[in-house]
């Protein structure tokens, strides 16, 4: 990784190229209302989103032509696989937060991760109202506007602070949305609902959230952030602990101290 960080200077290549996207969503702000659904009435889609997806694409082809993506638009069906060691593979997000987009509720974000293999080695997640930019490589650390982030040291559930989602077809079908809010309610300190696991994978990294946990994501939708918990000393895995979290149902995200309390509260109630 340490090669092809130094040689293609890729880092601040895709820093540029995020930050860039954001000010084309900002110009576009007034098509927001333009949309399709997708699955069902909850999943929703905008020209903004295909449009920026097709550019993030383009610019990552012409420096890295021999990569590959998965992507949300685009190339949904593109998998990340252990066995594919050398393979290189961007994943991105052009607008995670669509809904919030849509309805002019200003939380949503642009994620590009890079993966070896199965292995994430490179994230970069942009609030984009706010223009913050996130980013964590492997073994080197996490970012916010440059500057290193940590999780918070919170050790009590009574005490935390979480967010979580549903997948589009768990809050039509109401799948598990009782039971997942009764296990919560009156144990954490409060819940947060905020329509972009991206940033609340963000807000996990600085502290300022101590859990996260969402069923039913892509990887598109927990790549990037994933790791920048991880580099900021977090933990993530499957709803009931998996390691390998991309391809589990679920995922759960904490600062570390609350991890295992957090798999035994929910395995009591769904």
């Amino acid at each position: 990784m340490s090669t092809l960080l130094s040689e293609e200077k890729i880092v601040p290549f895709v820093e540029a190229l995020i930050v860039e996207a954001g000010d084309k969503i900002r110009k576009r702000i007034n098509e927001s209302t333009s949309y399709e659904m997708k699955k069902n009435f909850a999943d929703l889609v905008t020209a903004v989103d295909q449009d920026l997806e097709l550019f993030l694409i383009k610019e990552l082809q012409n420096r890295f032509p021999s990569h590959y993506y998965l992507t949300e638009e685009t190339n949904p069906t593109q998998t990340v696989e252990k066995d594919s060691n050398d393979q290189f593979i961007w994943v991105i997000d052009p607008i995670d937060g669509t809904m919030n987009f849509v309805h002019g509720f200003n939380r949503y974000a642009i994620s590009i991760a890079l993966c070896k293999g199965e292995e994430i080695i490179l994230g970069f997640i942009l609030d984009v109202n706010n223009n913050t930019l996130y980013s964590a490589i492997k073994g080197a650390g996490a970012f916010c506007q440059g500057e290193r982030i940590q999780v918070s040291n919170t050790s009590s559930i009574n005490n935390s602070l979480l967010a979580l989602g549903f997948s589009a077809e768990q809050w039509e079908q109401k799948i598990d949305v009782v039971s997942i809010m009764t296990a919560i309610a009156g144990a954490a300190r409060g819940i947060r609902i905020t329509g972009s696991s991206c940033l609340d994978l963000a807000d996990v990294a600085t502290g300022k959230l101590d859990s996260f946990f969402h069923y039913g994501l892509a990887p598109w939708d927990m790549a990037a952030g994933s790791l920048l918990v991880q580099e900021a000393n977090g933990i993530c895995t499957g709803m009931k602990g998996e390691p390998n979290f991309i391809k589990s149902n679920g995922i759960l995200v904490t600062n570390g101290h609350l991890h295992h309390p957090y798999i035994e509260l929910m395995s009591r109630h769904v």
